[in-house]
């Protein structure tokens, strides 16, 4: 068999056949686009946790109980 051109999973179950070049060009494309997505989702699991913080911190105050005590249970 030749391997010249290869198959490439471009998601969903789909392969498409590519020349190395092309492969090789479309992977730089995903691994990118995949980076991108992860730092989105990272910054809003982040935000998600500032809130959380936020939340225990006002509850504790409201309840006249240590925040740290709150956070560590």
């Amino acid at each position: 068999p030749s391997t010249d051109r290869i198959l490439v999973n471009a998601g969903l179950g789909f392969y498409v056949e590519m020349s190395r070049e092309q492969a090789l060009n479309f992977i730089a494309k995903k691994e990118k686009a995949l980076k991108e997505e992860s730092k989105k989702w990272t910054q809003q699991a982040l935000k998600v946790k500032a809130h959380i913080a936020i939340v225990l911190k006002a509850l504790a105050e409201m309840q006249g109980v240590d925040s740290g005590a709150l956070a560590k249970g």
